[in-house]
């Protein structure tokens, strides 16, 4: 009698060997694919921090170097400054003047004022002023509200004044400007109603700003880029921008000082240490931008030189797990005084 086995050997299972083996493939591989996602996450993570960082970095320069190439624009008055057909008619005629186009501080982190006119808020008298204390009229005006300070020349005589009051006709759209005496708010004001003399047709008026650019904290509670107008309340800009530096280029080739000159930077200084802001011709901005969330994995050990490279140092061993980078760059200052006007009134006036 014959037996029949039921065993086939297609249906036959895995040893207890083989499957520790398998198992013990299966968490190597896993291992290795988390090891290679956690890799990758954060090299993501690093990479996005950098990419935001080096584009709020780009953010500031370009607000820094917009502004410094337009410090001491005035228009066609450029060639009059500071002669005697230049008048500035506000009570504090030395804090505000377009032939002090920069104003600077180092510290810890720098701060620049800077002194230009707007040239799109330019417009042109449409009637004459029967006297120098008349208003001032012009269509289709936009953007100068009261407050604001005003050019106003016909490139052989210029005034600096503030608009005590502003009105515009809807139906003729004429803009009505007037330059009453008395402080204003906010201040300076002007110190009389009356201007040089009474501008004709030919004239034209201007808007007349002054930009500072800083260091503080912003919302965040990390340090940012502030920008205060005309004397007002600082905004923030960018964020993550840790410091300012600022290296000013003089021409000193004059001697004695108020011959012509090149226009070419000799040597750069900080702002303490330049003998006249009129002798400017350049500027090397630097600026430290930090990503803002604490979370890189690496001690921030390292040691910046944000003006020059090299020491002295301005920024040495922050200690905290944020990334740092420097940017630099060098600007033309192209309508200060002593570069396209070099008289000696101009020069030695300091």
């Amino acid at each position: 009698m014959k037996t029949t086995s039921f065993i086939d050997k297609k249906m036959s299972g895995f040893s207890l060997v083989e499957l520790m083996v398998a198992i013990t493939i299966s968490l190597i591989v896993l291992a290795a694919v988390s090891t290679l996602f956690v890799s990758s996450k954060r090299t993501y993570s690093t990479q996005d921090r950098l990419g935001r960082l080096q584009e709020n970095a780009r953010f500031a320069m370009h607000f820094l170097t917009t502004d410094l190439r337009h410090a001491g624009y005035t228009g066609c008055i450029n060639k009059l400054i500071p002669d005697t057909t230049y008048f500035n008619r506000l009570n504090n005629a030395t804090s505000t003047t377009p032939d002090i186009p920069l104003v600077a501080t180092d510290g810890t982190t720098d701060s620049v004022t800077i002194s230009f006119v707007d040239p799109v808020s330019s417009f042109t008298l449409n009637a004459e002023m029967a006297s120098p204390s008349s208003d001032i009229t012009a269509m289709n005006v936009t953007g100068i509200s009261k407050g604001d300070m005003l050019i106003i020349a016909d490139c052989s005589t210029a005034d600096l004044f503030q608009v005590s009051d502003i009105s515009t006709d809807t139906t003729s759209n004429i803009t009505t400007i007037r330059h009453l005496q008395g402080t204003s708010n906010p201040s300076p004001g002007n110190i009389s109603n009356d201007l040089s003399k009474a501008y004709k047709t030919t004239a034209k008026f201007i808007k007349f700003s002054t930009r500072r650019y800083y260091i503080a904290t912003g919302a965040s509670g990390n340090p940012a880029l502030f920008r205060s107008d005309n004397g007002g309340a600082g905004a923030e800009l960018v964020d993550g921008i840790e410091s300012l530096k600022i290296l000013y280029g003089e021409d000193t080739d004059a001697v004695p000082p108020g011959t012509p000159t090149d226009g070419v930077p000799n040597t750069y200084r900080k702002a303490s240490a330049v003998g006249n802001m009129r002798m400017v011709t350049s500027a090397r901005i630097g600026i430290l931008a930090r990503t803002v969330n604490d979370k890189d994995m690496d001690i921030d050990t390292g040691s910046y030189g944000i003006a020059v490279d090299g020491p002295p140092y301005d920024v040495v061993n922050p200690g905290d797990h944020n990334i740092r980078r420097v940017f630099r760059s060098t600007v033309q200052l192209r309508n200060l005084r002593c570069k396209q006007d070099p008289s000696p009134a101009t020069c030695q006036k300091s």
